[in-house]
Protein backbone atom coordinates (compact mmCIF):
# COMPACT_ATOMS: atom_id res chain seq x y z
CA UNK A 1 0.00 0.00 0.00
CA UNK A 2 1.36 3.51 -1.06
CA UNK A 3 0.42 6.34 0.70
CA UNK A 4 0.26 9.99 -0.59
CA UNK A 5 1.23 12.45 2.66
CA UNK A 6 -0.63 16.22 1.75
CA UNK A 7 0.32 19.12 4.10
CA UNK A 8 -2.02 21.73 4.34
CA UNK A 9 -0.99 24.97 5.94
CA UNK A 10 -3.47 26.20 8.41
CA UNK A 11 -3.64 29.53 10.53
CA UNK A 12 -0.24 31.24 10.00
CA UNK A 13 2.22 28.30 11.97
CA UNK A 14 0.55 24.88 11.57
CA UNK A 15 -0.42 22.11 9.26
CA UNK A 16 -2.93 19.48 9.01
CA UNK A 17 -1.93 16.21 7.22
CA UNK A 18 -3.66 14.38 4.68
CA UNK A 19 -2.90 10.50 4.39
CA UNK A 20 -4.41 9.33 1.16
CA UNK A 21 -4.13 5.53 0.19
CA UNK A 22 -3.53 5.94 -3.50
CA UNK A 23 -4.75 2.51 -4.45
CA UNK A 24 -8.56 3.33 -3.26
CA UNK A 25 -8.22 7.37 -2.50
CA UNK A 26 -9.32 6.82 0.95
CA UNK A 27 -7.80 9.75 3.43
CA UNK A 28 -7.69 10.09 7.24
CA UNK A 29 -7.18 14.04 8.63
CA UNK A 30 -4.94 14.83 11.18
CA UNK A 31 -5.16 18.00 13.49
CA UNK A 32 -7.15 20.24 11.26
CA UNK A 33 -7.69 23.86 13.00
CA UNK A 34 -9.64 25.30 10.18
CA UNK A 35 -12.05 23.50 7.82
CA UNK A 36 -11.65 25.30 4.75
CA UNK A 37 -8.08 24.55 4.02
CA UNK A 38 -8.90 21.15 4.49
CA UNK A 39 -11.95 21.09 2.00
CA UNK A 40 -10.34 22.55 -0.91
CA UNK A 41 -7.25 19.82 -0.77
CA UNK A 42 -9.74 16.95 -0.48
CA UNK A 43 -10.98 18.58 -3.38
CA UNK A 44 -7.73 18.87 -5.25
CA UNK A 45 -6.73 15.65 -4.64
CA UNK A 46 -10.21 13.40 -5.40
CA UNK A 47 -10.00 12.18 -1.65
CA UNK A 48 -12.46 10.48 0.05
CA UNK A 49 -12.23 11.25 4.01
CA UNK A 50 -13.03 8.15 5.84
CA UNK A 51 -11.89 9.58 9.55
CA UNK A 52 -10.64 12.76 11.38
CA UNK A 53 -7.37 12.06 13.84
CA UNK A 54 -6.70 14.49 16.92
CA UNK A 55 -3.19 14.27 18.21
CA UNK A 56 -4.46 16.42 21.34
CA UNK A 57 -7.65 18.39 21.61
CA UNK A 58 -5.96 22.00 22.38
CA UNK A 59 -7.82 23.85 19.14
CA UNK A 60 -4.71 24.52 16.81
CA UNK A 61 -4.99 20.78 16.52
CA UNK A 62 -8.78 20.30 16.59
CA UNK A 63 -11.09 23.05 16.19
CA UNK A 64 -12.34 22.24 13.23
CA UNK A 65 -13.14 18.14 13.79
CA UNK A 66 -17.10 19.22 14.36
CA UNK A 67 -16.95 20.85 10.37
CA UNK A 68 -15.44 18.25 9.01
CA UNK A 69 -16.71 15.26 10.60
CA UNK A 70 -20.28 17.04 9.64
CA UNK A 71 -19.34 17.06 6.38
CA UNK A 72 -17.74 14.17 5.26
CA UNK A 73 -20.11 11.91 7.60
CA UNK A 74 -16.85 10.50 9.50
CA UNK A 75 -15.71 9.81 12.88
CA UNK A 76 -12.99 11.35 14.98
CA UNK A 77 -11.17 9.61 16.62
CA UNK A 78 -8.64 10.70 19.68
CA UNK A 79 -6.72 9.13 22.50
CA UNK A 80 -9.35 8.16 24.95
CA UNK A 81 -7.98 10.90 27.41
CA UNK A 82 -9.40 13.69 25.14
CA UNK A 83 -12.52 11.81 23.99
CA UNK A 84 -14.92 14.83 25.58
CA UNK A 85 -12.45 17.26 24.27
CA UNK A 86 -11.96 16.95 20.49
Amino acid sequence: MSLQIERIPTFQDNYTYLVICEATREAAVIDAPEADPVIHRVQQTHAKVTKILSTHHHPDHSAANPELAERYGVPVIAHVSDAQRV
